[in-house]
């Protein structure tokens, strides 16, 4: 039978560098479902923005980001662009499961890889196996600790969604995930058109105006 230390390092090198609680998580749901006798292994946790270029490109032959092309064949694998996935973040691994002797991975989303789900979803993780629109089952997250605020610098999922409610109310925009110039400029448009502060840092009040609150 494998041994649970080797579940734990072969998950720590994919893991990389995942959020400190997240990796905490992680390795403690390989030990709690070894205990059951259930083999678990991580398959991936952080994931550069030019990884997740690649990623979303598969299965769409056409895609370029910053200039590069990115399109590749095979099936779409996921939606989320570059900046927009938590993986980005360090906040979520994926995780799959593995025969008693470690030999071989196991795909197949049967009882024991729901144990491992319900498992996860006990201490903390949001699985990707209970949305509705895409189910990714492999996929664990971390929920979000939401910054008060974000200003130029920023990067991550919560700029993105900042930028895609400007673009949706007709600020035009490149959706990036990136607190840039550009965003900056849009965000002092628009609190000048809603008569606030215009300081470029989308806080409490701007937020609100957003509809984020």
């Amino acid at each position: 039978m494998i041994k649970l230390e080797t579940l734990k390092q072969r998950s720590r090198k994919r893991m990389g560098q995942v959020e400190t609680i997240v990796l905490k998580k992680a390795l403690h749901v390989i030990e709690l479902s070894y205990e059951e006798g259930v083999f678990v292994q991580i398959s991936s946790g952080y994931r550069s923005w030019e990884e997740q270029a690649g990623l979303y490109g598969q299965g769409r032959p056409d895609y370029v980001w910053n200039g590069k092309a990115y399109g590749s064949g095979g099936p779409i694998v996921t939606y989320a662009r570059p900046g927009e996935s938590v993986h980005n973040e360090g906040r979520a691994v994926d995780f799959f499961l593995v025969t008693r002797d470690g030999t071989k991975a196991l795909w197949e989303v049967d009882e024991n890889w729901r144990r491992v789900a319900e498992i996860a979803k006990s201490l903390g993780f949001r699985w990707g196996g209970d949305w509705t629109s895409f189910r990714d089952y492999p996929h664990l997250e971390w929920p979000e600790s939401r910054k008060a605020t974000l200003k130029r610098g920023d990067t991550g999922a919560g700029v993105s969604e900042i930028q895609r409610r400007l673009d949706a109310l007709g600020y035009c925009l490149q959706i990036d995930g990136r607190f840039g110039p550009q965003t900056e400029g849009v965000v002092k448009q628009f609190q000048e058109d809603h008569a606030v502060d215009v300081d470029g840092i989308v806080g409490p009040v701007t937020k609100e105006l957003l509809g984020l609150n």
